[in-house]
Protein backbone atom coordinates (compact mmCIF):
# COMPACT_ATOMS: atom_id res chain seq x y z
CA UNK A 1 0.00 0.00 0.00
CA UNK A 2 1.53 2.93 -1.15
CA UNK A 3 2.09 5.94 1.21
CA UNK A 4 -0.49 9.07 1.83
CA UNK A 5 0.59 12.13 -0.06
CA UNK A 6 -0.13 15.38 1.84
CA UNK A 7 0.91 18.88 1.13
CA UNK A 8 1.32 22.19 2.07
CA UNK A 9 1.06 25.84 0.82
CA UNK A 10 3.41 27.53 2.80
CA UNK A 11 2.57 31.48 2.49
CA UNK A 12 5.54 33.51 4.01
CA UNK A 13 6.67 37.00 3.86
CA UNK A 14 9.43 36.14 0.94
CA UNK A 15 8.36 33.64 -0.84
CA UNK A 16 5.17 31.03 -1.38
CA UNK A 17 6.37 27.43 -1.08
CA UNK A 18 5.14 24.30 -2.08
CA UNK A 19 5.95 21.05 -0.30
CA UNK A 20 4.45 17.31 -1.28
CA UNK A 21 5.69 14.99 1.65
CA UNK A 22 5.18 11.40 2.81
CA UNK A 23 5.26 10.34 6.56
CA UNK A 24 8.57 8.66 8.19
CA UNK A 25 8.07 8.14 11.73
CA UNK A 26 8.05 11.62 13.12
CA UNK A 27 9.58 13.51 10.00
CA UNK A 28 8.43 13.07 6.29
CA UNK A 29 9.90 12.19 2.74
CA UNK A 30 9.59 15.39 0.71
CA UNK A 31 8.19 14.00 -2.65
CA UNK A 32 8.16 17.43 -4.57
CA UNK A 33 9.29 21.16 -3.21
CA UNK A 34 8.70 24.62 -5.16
CA UNK A 35 8.20 28.39 -3.94
CA UNK A 36 7.93 31.48 -5.94
CA UNK A 37 9.18 35.09 -4.66
CA UNK A 38 6.58 37.43 -3.90
CA UNK A 39 7.39 39.56 -1.06
CA UNK A 40 4.07 40.32 0.54
CA UNK A 41 6.36 41.30 3.65
CA UNK A 42 7.66 44.04 1.41
CA UNK A 43 4.26 45.18 0.81
CA UNK A 44 2.17 44.92 4.43
CA UNK A 45 5.97 46.78 5.60
CA UNK A 46 4.89 49.21 2.79
CA UNK A 47 0.99 49.78 2.88
CA UNK A 48 0.29 47.75 5.98
CA UNK A 49 -1.97 45.52 4.00
CA UNK A 50 -1.86 43.34 0.90
CA UNK A 51 -2.96 45.42 -2.09
CA UNK A 52 -5.73 44.05 -4.55
CA UNK A 53 -2.81 43.27 -7.34
CA UNK A 54 -0.56 41.39 -4.78
CA UNK A 55 -3.20 39.19 -3.69
CA UNK A 56 -4.06 38.18 -7.26
CA UNK A 57 -1.11 37.33 -8.14
CA UNK A 58 -0.31 35.50 -4.83
CA UNK A 59 -3.88 33.55 -5.14
CA UNK A 60 -2.66 32.33 -8.83
CA UNK A 61 0.78 31.27 -7.67
CA UNK A 62 -1.11 29.37 -4.64
CA UNK A 63 -3.67 27.84 -7.66
CA UNK A 64 -0.31 26.40 -10.13
CA UNK A 65 1.00 25.11 -6.88
CA UNK A 66 -2.30 23.16 -5.04
CA UNK A 67 -3.00 22.06 -8.62
CA UNK A 68 0.66 20.45 -8.88
CA UNK A 69 -0.08 19.04 -5.24
CA UNK A 70 -3.30 17.26 -6.69
CA UNK A 71 -1.63 15.57 -10.05
CA UNK A 72 0.73 14.38 -7.74
CA UNK A 73 -2.22 12.64 -5.99
CA UNK A 74 -2.39 14.50 -2.63
CA UNK A 75 -5.20 13.35 -0.43
CA UNK A 76 -4.55 16.36 1.97
CA UNK A 77 -3.86 20.14 0.76
CA UNK A 78 -3.37 22.90 3.17
CA UNK A 79 -2.47 26.42 3.06
CA UNK A 80 -0.45 28.00 6.10
CA UNK A 81 -0.27 31.77 5.78
CA UNK A 82 2.84 33.03 8.52
CA UNK A 83 3.86 36.22 9.24
CA UNK A 84 1.80 38.05 6.40
CA UNK A 85 -1.57 37.10 8.01
CA UNK A 86 -0.95 38.13 11.27
CA UNK A 87 0.54 41.48 10.13
CA UNK A 88 -1.63 42.70 7.37
CA UNK A 89 -4.40 44.58 8.03
CA UNK A 90 -6.89 42.73 5.56
CA UNK A 91 -5.42 39.24 6.17
CA UNK A 92 -9.19 37.66 6.73
CA UNK A 93 -9.85 38.89 3.15
CA UNK A 94 -6.79 37.82 1.73
CA UNK A 95 -7.51 34.65 3.39
CA UNK A 96 -10.59 34.08 1.48
CA UNK A 97 -9.36 34.60 -1.37
CA UNK A 98 -6.98 32.21 -1.18
CA UNK A 99 -9.41 29.85 -0.32
CA UNK A 100 -11.80 30.92 -3.07
CA UNK A 101 -8.69 30.44 -5.46
CA UNK A 102 -7.64 27.34 -4.58
CA UNK A 103 -10.57 25.40 -2.67
CA UNK A 104 -7.66 24.61 -0.28
CA UNK A 105 -8.49 24.85 3.48
CA UNK A 106 -6.53 28.09 4.91
CA UNK A 107 -5.36 28.72 8.21
CA UNK A 108 -3.36 31.93 9.39
CA UNK A 109 -0.57 30.50 11.70
CA UNK A 110 -0.16 32.00 15.21
CA UNK A 111 3.57 33.22 16.45
CA UNK A 112 2.92 29.98 18.88
CA UNK A 113 2.05 28.10 16.22
CA UNK A 114 4.71 28.71 13.88
CA UNK A 115 7.48 28.79 16.18
CA UNK A 116 6.32 25.15 17.34
CA UNK A 117 6.27 23.85 13.89
CA UNK A 118 9.33 25.12 12.63
CA UNK A 119 10.64 23.44 16.25
CA UNK A 120 9.33 20.29 15.18
CA UNK A 121 10.10 20.56 12.10
CA UNK A 122 13.84 21.18 12.70
CA UNK A 123 14.24 18.46 15.49
CA UNK A 124 12.42 15.89 13.66
CA UNK A 125 15.63 16.36 10.73
CA UNK A 126 18.02 15.17 13.53
CA UNK A 127 18.94 11.61 14.00
CA UNK A 128 20.36 11.64 17.37
CA UNK A 129 18.78 14.97 19.37
CA UNK A 130 20.02 16.62 22.55
CA UNK A 131 17.18 16.63 25.22
CA UNK A 132 16.53 20.13 25.32
CA UNK A 133 16.66 22.07 21.70
CA UNK A 134 16.48 25.44 21.05
CA UNK A 135 15.27 26.86 17.65
CA UNK A 136 15.88 30.39 16.22
CA UNK A 137 13.47 30.59 12.87
CA UNK A 138 14.23 33.72 10.83
CA UNK A 139 12.09 34.85 8.75
CA UNK A 140 11.11 37.22 6.32
CA UNK A 141 8.74 38.99 8.75
CA UNK A 142 8.90 37.37 11.91
CA UNK A 143 11.39 35.49 14.16
CA UNK A 144 10.50 32.55 16.64
CA UNK A 145 12.37 31.48 19.33
CA UNK A 146 11.43 28.10 20.23
CA UNK A 147 12.64 25.53 23.32
CA UNK A 148 11.37 22.65 24.02
CA UNK A 149 12.45 18.57 24.82
CA UNK A 150 12.44 15.05 22.69
CA UNK A 151 9.52 13.59 25.08
CA UNK A 152 7.73 17.09 25.58
CA UNK A 153 7.78 19.07 22.30
CA UNK A 154 8.20 22.48 22.45
CA UNK A 155 7.71 24.30 25.52
CA UNK A 156 8.63 28.19 25.61
CA UNK A 157 7.82 30.46 22.65
CA UNK A 158 8.83 34.20 21.90
CA UNK A 159 8.09 36.07 18.64
CA UNK A 160 9.13 39.08 17.85
CA UNK A 161 7.83 41.26 14.60
CA UNK A 162 11.20 41.19 12.76
CA UNK A 163 12.61 39.64 9.89
CA UNK A 164 14.81 39.76 7.19
CA UNK A 165 12.84 41.18 4.74
CA UNK A 166 10.91 43.86 7.22
CA UNK A 167 14.47 45.00 8.18
CA UNK A 168 15.74 45.33 4.74
CA UNK A 169 12.41 47.33 3.40
CA UNK A 170 12.65 49.66 6.58
CA UNK A 171 16.25 50.34 7.00
CA UNK A 172 18.61 48.86 4.23
CA UNK A 173 17.24 49.26 0.66
CA UNK A 174 17.66 53.23 0.31
CA UNK A 175 21.77 52.44 -0.52
CA UNK A 176 23.38 49.73 -2.52
CA UNK A 177 25.72 48.48 -0.68
CA UNK A 178 23.77 50.05 2.73
CA UNK A 179 25.54 53.08 4.29
CA UNK A 180 27.49 52.15 7.73
CA UNK A 181 24.60 53.96 9.33
CA UNK A 182 21.45 52.20 8.40
CA UNK A 183 23.25 48.77 9.24
CA UNK A 184 24.21 49.95 12.34
CA UNK A 185 20.32 50.84 12.91
CA UNK A 186 19.68 47.74 11.71
CA UNK A 187 21.68 46.20 14.36
CA UNK A 188 20.26 48.45 17.09
CA UNK A 189 16.91 47.44 16.26
CA UNK A 190 16.95 43.65 16.01
CA UNK A 191 19.20 44.38 19.81
CA UNK A 192 15.97 46.03 21.04
CA UNK A 193 13.50 43.81 20.04
CA UNK A 194 15.62 40.61 21.69
CA UNK A 195 16.51 42.17 24.65
CA UNK A 196 13.85 41.72 26.92
CA UNK A 197 13.31 37.93 25.89
CA UNK A 198 15.78 35.78 28.68
CA UNK A 199 14.96 31.71 26.88
CA UNK A 200 15.54 28.45 29.15
CA UNK A 201 18.91 27.07 28.76
CA UNK A 202 19.55 24.24 26.19
CA UNK A 203 22.11 21.49 25.31
CA UNK A 204 21.09 22.26 21.63
CA UNK A 205 20.91 25.05 19.54
CA UNK A 206 19.52 25.40 15.33
CA UNK A 207 18.54 27.96 13.20
CA UNK A 208 15.71 27.19 10.49
CA UNK A 209 14.26 29.15 7.27
CA UNK A 210 15.15 30.49 4.65
CA UNK A 211 17.67 33.11 6.35
CA UNK A 212 19.60 30.42 8.28
CA UNK A 213 19.81 28.65 4.62
CA UNK A 214 21.34 31.88 2.76
CA UNK A 215 23.62 32.60 5.81
CA UNK A 216 24.94 29.20 5.07
CA UNK A 217 26.27 30.37 2.01
CA UNK A 218 28.76 32.58 4.02
CA UNK A 219 29.53 30.74 7.58
CA UNK A 220 29.47 27.54 9.10
CA UNK A 221 29.27 29.00 13.11
CA UNK A 222 26.32 30.94 14.12
CA UNK A 223 27.98 32.09 17.37
CA UNK A 224 28.26 35.39 18.04
CA UNK A 225 31.66 36.11 16.14
CA UNK A 226 30.69 34.46 13.35
CA UNK A 227 27.31 36.23 12.87
CA UNK A 228 29.16 39.16 13.30
CA UNK A 229 32.39 38.12 10.72
CA UNK A 230 29.29 38.00 8.21
CA UNK A 231 27.89 41.05 8.95
CA UNK A 232 31.57 42.53 8.06
CA UNK A 233 31.90 40.61 5.37
CA UNK A 234 28.47 41.47 3.15
CA UNK A 235 27.85 45.08 4.09
CA UNK A 236 30.15 46.77 1.96
CA UNK A 237 28.94 44.25 -0.75
CA UNK A 238 26.67 45.53 -3.83
CA UNK A 239 23.60 43.37 -3.96
CA UNK A 240 24.75 41.85 -7.19
CA UNK A 241 27.90 41.16 -6.14
CA UNK A 242 26.25 39.06 -2.89
CA UNK A 243 24.22 37.13 -5.39
CA UNK A 244 27.43 36.44 -7.63
CA UNK A 245 29.45 34.96 -5.08
CA UNK A 246 26.82 33.39 -2.61
CA UNK A 247 25.03 31.17 -4.48
CA UNK A 248 22.49 32.86 -6.61
CA UNK A 249 22.11 32.23 -10.32
CA UNK A 250 22.68 35.73 -11.75
CA UNK A 251 20.16 36.80 -14.65
CA UNK A 252 23.20 36.68 -16.92
CA UNK A 253 24.30 33.16 -15.87
CA UNK A 254 20.45 32.02 -16.25
CA UNK A 255 20.23 33.37 -19.46
CA UNK A 256 23.10 31.78 -20.52
CA UNK A 257 22.01 28.19 -19.32
CA UNK A 258 18.31 29.01 -20.74
CA UNK A 259 19.77 29.66 -24.41
CA UNK A 260 22.22 26.44 -24.03
CA UNK A 261 18.57 24.49 -22.73
CA UNK A 262 17.05 25.84 -25.73
CA UNK A 263 19.60 24.43 -27.84
CA UNK A 264 19.25 21.11 -27.03
CA UNK A 265 15.70 20.38 -26.38
CA UNK A 266 15.57 22.12 -30.47
CA UNK A 267 18.22 19.20 -31.16
CA UNK A 268 16.07 16.50 -28.84
CA UNK A 269 12.99 17.45 -31.03
CA UNK A 270 14.44 16.95 -34.26
CA UNK A 271 15.73 13.90 -33.65
CA UNK A 272 11.74 12.73 -32.98
CA UNK A 273 11.85 12.28 -29.00
CA UNK A 274 8.16 12.43 -28.00
CA UNK A 275 9.36 12.50 -24.41
CA UNK A 276 11.57 15.69 -22.95
CA UNK A 277 12.32 16.57 -19.52
CA UNK A 278 14.84 19.16 -17.77
CA UNK A 279 16.26 18.00 -14.90
CA UNK A 280 17.64 20.27 -12.60
CA UNK A 281 20.55 19.08 -9.57
CA UNK A 282 22.72 20.48 -7.49
CA UNK A 283 21.87 24.06 -8.69
CA UNK A 284 18.46 23.47 -7.88
CA UNK A 285 18.93 22.32 -4.12
CA UNK A 286 21.18 24.75 -3.47
CA UNK A 287 20.57 28.97 -5.36
CA UNK A 288 18.47 30.37 -3.56
CA UNK A 289 16.59 31.46 -6.56
CA UNK A 290 16.08 27.93 -7.93
CA UNK A 291 12.41 27.78 -8.61
CA UNK A 292 13.06 31.49 -10.80
CA UNK A 293 15.86 29.81 -12.31
CA UNK A 294 13.70 26.36 -13.56
CA UNK A 295 10.86 28.83 -14.79
CA UNK A 296 13.20 30.06 -16.89
CA UNK A 297 13.92 27.33 -18.09
CA UNK A 298 10.32 26.40 -18.80
CA UNK A 299 9.29 29.35 -20.58
CA UNK A 300 12.30 29.63 -22.57
CA UNK A 301 12.22 25.40 -23.99
CA UNK A 302 8.53 24.63 -23.61
CA UNK A 303 9.63 21.16 -21.64
CA UNK A 304 8.71 20.45 -18.00
CA UNK A 305 11.40 20.94 -15.64
CA UNK A 306 11.97 19.25 -12.29
CA UNK A 307 14.29 20.47 -9.44
CA UNK A 308 16.07 16.76 -8.12
CA UNK A 309 16.18 16.14 -4.60
CA UNK A 310 19.30 14.60 -2.99
CA UNK A 311 17.20 11.29 -2.97
CA UNK A 312 16.39 11.87 -6.46
CA UNK A 313 19.69 12.44 -7.81
CA UNK A 314 21.45 9.54 -6.13
CA UNK A 315 19.03 6.85 -6.91
CA UNK A 316 18.94 7.67 -10.84
CA UNK A 317 22.72 7.65 -10.32
CA UNK A 318 22.56 4.28 -8.80
CA UNK A 319 20.35 2.42 -10.93
CA UNK A 320 22.10 4.16 -13.97
CA UNK A 321 25.54 2.80 -12.87
CA UNK A 322 23.60 -0.70 -12.00
CA UNK A 323 22.24 -1.28 -15.40
CA UNK A 324 25.53 -0.85 -17.09
CA UNK A 325 26.57 -4.17 -15.06
CA UNK A 326 26.80 -7.34 -17.16
CA UNK A 327 26.49 -9.08 -13.57
CA UNK A 328 25.83 -7.26 -10.78
CA UNK A 329 26.11 -8.37 -7.03
CA UNK A 330 23.33 -8.63 -4.87
CA UNK A 331 24.23 -5.47 -2.86
CA UNK A 332 25.66 -3.12 -4.52
CA UNK A 333 27.15 0.66 -3.37
CA UNK A 334 27.39 3.91 -5.44
CA UNK A 335 29.22 6.98 -4.72
CA UNK A 336 28.34 9.63 -7.22
CA UNK A 337 30.59 12.95 -6.94
CA UNK A 338 29.47 15.80 -8.95
CA UNK A 339 30.10 19.47 -9.71
CA UNK A 340 28.01 20.46 -6.44
CA UNK A 341 27.32 17.68 -4.29
CA UNK A 342 28.14 13.69 -3.83
CA UNK A 343 25.91 11.00 -3.13
CA UNK A 344 26.45 7.54 -1.19
CA UNK A 345 23.50 5.02 -2.50
CA UNK A 346 23.46 1.40 -1.02
CA UNK A 347 20.61 -0.98 -2.68
CA UNK A 348 19.66 -4.67 -4.10
CA UNK A 349 19.39 -6.28 -7.26
CA UNK A 350 16.10 -7.41 -6.38
CA UNK A 351 14.91 -3.81 -4.06
CA UNK A 352 16.57 -1.21 -5.78
CA UNK A 353 18.48 1.58 -4.01
CA UNK A 354 17.20 1.65 -0.67
CA UNK A 355 19.87 4.27 1.41
CA UNK A 356 20.81 7.24 0.16
CA UNK A 357 22.94 9.72 1.86
CA UNK A 358 23.82 13.19 0.73
CA UNK A 359 26.42 16.03 0.97
CA UNK A 360 26.96 19.66 0.00
CA UNK A 361 30.05 18.67 -1.44
CA UNK A 362 31.26 18.52 -4.85
CA UNK A 363 34.22 19.19 -7.10
CA UNK A 364 33.52 22.52 -8.32
CA UNK A 365 31.93 23.81 -4.93
CA UNK A 366 35.55 22.65 -3.17
CA UNK A 367 37.69 24.06 -6.01
CA UNK A 368 36.20 27.51 -5.92
CA UNK A 369 35.47 27.89 -1.97
CA UNK A 370 39.32 26.67 -0.99
CA UNK A 371 41.46 25.40 -4.21
CA UNK A 372 41.08 28.56 -6.78
CA UNK A 373 42.93 31.21 -5.80
CA UNK A 374 46.69 30.20 -6.31
CA UNK A 375 47.57 27.73 -9.12
CA UNK A 376 48.73 25.21 -8.01
CA UNK A 377 46.90 25.59 -4.83
CA UNK A 378 48.87 25.97 -1.23
CA UNK A 379 49.47 23.07 0.81
CA UNK A 380 46.84 25.02 3.39
CA UNK A 381 44.02 25.03 0.81
CA UNK A 382 44.65 21.30 0.00
CA UNK A 383 44.96 20.36 4.21
CA UNK A 384 41.60 22.79 4.33
CA UNK A 385 40.12 20.87 1.45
Amino acid sequence: MSAVRVAIVDVGANTLRLLVAVPDGPGVVPVHEEKQQLGLGEEVERYGYISAAKCAEAVEVAQAQTRRARRLGCERIEILVTSPGRQSGNSEEFAEALRRGTGAPVRILSSEEEGALAWSGAVASLESPAESIAVCDVGGGSAQLVVGTRQGGPAWVRSVDVGSLRLTARLLSDDDPPSADSVTQALDLAAEEFSSIVPPVAQLGLAAGGTARALRRVTATFDADGLAAVIEALAGLKRSKIVERYGYISAAKCAEAVEVAQAQTRRARRLGCERIEILVTSPGRQSGNSEEFAEALRRGTGAPVRILSSEEEGALAWSGAVASLESPAESIAVCDVGGGSAQLVVGTRQGGPAWVRSVDVGSLRLTARLLSDDDPPSADSVTQA
